[in-house]
């Protein structure tokens, strides 16, 4: 099994309990991790330019983020037909049509699916004591000599 393979699959986000008893089961299927691709689309909504100022529009870095996640759903317009997830344009039309607590619903999923290590990331890859800065936060282990080598602003080094 290779290290993207870990990260491979989709999981089940059951939103029957925000339309009503008797309404069904309605669910959505996201993407289990995203990619760092899927982020870089995303964020460019973080930095939007418009008449000179930086205005970040976050509503739609959390609809990228979504639209990125979800890989299919049984989810139906008023008339019962099936709102479409492909192309990638006619998904984002059908996620920009959700009622708001549906699409938080889905956006509070992959968040935190795509947040913190799980367990199984833990176990898979464990965190080495010098790659975890003073407040716990995971640096990774890439590069983390140089890191530790370089001067700090006070001239002293870190390692």
């Amino acid at each position: 099994m290779g290290f993207l393979s870990s990260y491979d699959g989709t999981e089940i986000v059951d939103v029957s309990d925000l339309v009503g008893a008797d309404a069904g089961t309605w669910t959505v299927t996201v993407k289990k991790s995203l990619t760092n691709k899927d982020y870089l689309l995303a964020k460019q909504y973080l930095s939007r330019v418009i008449s000179g100022k930086s205005v970040p529009d976050i509503a739609g870095h959390q609809r990228e983020l979504v639209v990125a996640a979800v890989v299919d759903w049984n989810l139906t317009d008023a008339s019962d037909n099936p709102l479409p997830v492909f192309p990638v344009d006619a998904k984002r039309k059908s996620i920009e049509r959700l009622p708001e607590q549906v699409f938080t619903r889905i956006y509070r999923h992959v968040n935190d699916a795509n947040s913190d290590r799980t367990e199984d990331e833990d176990a898979t890859f464990p965190q080495r004591a010098d790659a975890v800065n003073d407040e716990g936060n995971d640096l990774g282990s890439a590069g983390i000599e140089a890191l530790l080598a370089q001067e700090s602003p006070l001239g002293e080094t870190g390692a």
